[in-house]
């Protein structure tokens, strides 16, 4: 190593050299070349302490330090302060605190610690990273920031894989989307991210940005016109979908809509349109014990400013609607109306509350209808089978995605 300054001080006991006034060290064996304005030379421990616009430079990296502690023996470089490390690869680290092992790439950073790679931020308490394998893990606080889909993650604990372009993200896990100028929160046990195309799983696929999320387990998202429940979930970006399986369950307004899958479609960052598929079906409360009812093989709904306003049920289509009146200012229920068609229409409106509920209900090719006083009406007739009120379950906050509250 060659050691370049204007003055140097040297305690021959000691045997420590100090220079105050900028200095130049090259190293040929590392291939490394650092400058600093201060620095200390320990000639025992064979290590030195840089301070002052701490520059490291070396073919695959960079590195800028307010306070760096640089060991000889070990190549392991100690900061700090403010420091910040790019890679060849142009993937850049921050932090305030932290080691790096220049021979064999590893690295741990903490204090602010945050990853940036190929389009995505990872930030944490700490941060472990091996350069070689691309594998890095996050601690505390975890954020993941996709800034070219627009997607924030976060977590108590994060796994990135930069080689396969994968992140696990655990630990009370929560997705945050923009949907139409509004935030969808988004929570599982488990949250996997991966670039379309790059897992023989993932849906949509062909965009070289584009990506799939995929929750895992006990899945619950709000967001303050459509909450939802599965037990897994993927949004593929290439397609801007939403897929929702095993015991998938939406909200909208008073509506509750079930089936075997649900998927939903955005487009211009927006709710556009709802497909269910087998054992379709769409319940309201239409007071404490009677439900208005829709049915069907499948069902597809129609967004209008992030609001559901048409349903259509198609396939041995049934409905179950209880009609009502006002009298003297009291809107009660007078009748129960019954139909099976191929083909039912429903309209959904604002009611002077400001709530969604069903406006009309139209019956397409041939129905077979019958309207039932409500004293009249057979109580076995006032449930279609599949019927299950799964309320207790709809988050009614931001924070009922970690557990629906039971008081």
């Amino acid at each position: 190593m060659q050691l370049t300054t204007d003055a140097l001080v040297y305690d021959l006991r000691a045997r420590t050299a100090v220079y105050s006034n900028g200095g130049t060290i090259v190293s040929k064996k590392e291939n490394n070349t650092l400058t600093s304005k201060r620095g200390l030379y320990m000639a025992g421990e064979r290590a030195f302490l840089f301070s002052g616009s701490v520059l490291l430079k070396h073919p695959e990296r960079i590195i800028e330090s307010d306070t760096l502690r640089y060991e000889t023996a070990t190549g392991i470089a100690r900061f700090f302060g403010p420091t910040t490390i790019t890679q060849k690869d142009s993937s850049v680290v921050h932090c305030n605190e932290g080691w790096y092992d220049t021979r064999k790439d590893l690295a741990r950073f903490g204090k602010g610690a945050r990853l940036v790679s190929k389009g995505q931020e990872i930030s944490g308490d700490s941060i472990r990273y091996d350069r070689k394998s691309g594998i890095g893990e996050a601690f505390g606080n975890v954020a993941i920031r996709d800034t070219t889909n627009d997607l924030l993650v976060l977590g108590d604990r994060a796994w990135y894989d930069e080689v396969r372009d994968k992140s696990i993200v655990t630990g009370r896990a929560q997705m945050v989307m923009l949907i139409g100028g509004d935030s969808l929160f988004l929570h599982g046990d488990s949250l996997v991210a991966t670039k379309a195309g790059a897992d023989t799983s993932a849906a949509g696929g062909g965009q070289e940005e584009a990506r799939l999320i995929r929750a895992f387990h006990g899945v619950r998202f709000f967001k303050s016109d459509m909450q939802g429940a599965c037990d897994s979930l993927a949004y593929a970006g290439a397609d801007s979908m939403i897929h929702m399986f095993r015991s998938p369950v939406l909200w909208s307004g008073k509506d509750q809509i079930t089936g075997d899958s649900i998927r939903i479609a955005l487009k211009d960052g927006r709710a556009h349109r709802l497909f269910v598929v087998g054992n379709a079906f769409m319940a309201s409360q239409s007071d404490s014990v009677h439900y208005d009812q829709v049915v069907g093989t499948t069902l597809t709904g129609y967004f209008d400013e992030d609001a559901l306003r048409t349903v259509v049920a198609e396939g041995n289509s049934r409905t179950v609607y209880f009609a009502k009146e006002t009298k003297d200012g009291v809107e009660r229920i007078m009748g129960m109306n019954t139909a099976v068609c191929s083909r039912i229409d429903v309209a959904i409106s604002n009611d002077t509350t400001g709530q969604a509920q069903v406006h009309t209900v139209s019956f397409i090719t041939r129905p077979d209808a019958v309207l039932w006083p409500l004293s009249k009406a057979p109580k076995s007739e006032q449930m279609l089978p599949g019927f299950l009120w799964r309320d207790a379950e709809r988050p009614k906050e931001r924070s009922d995605i970690f557990g629906v509250r039971t008081d």
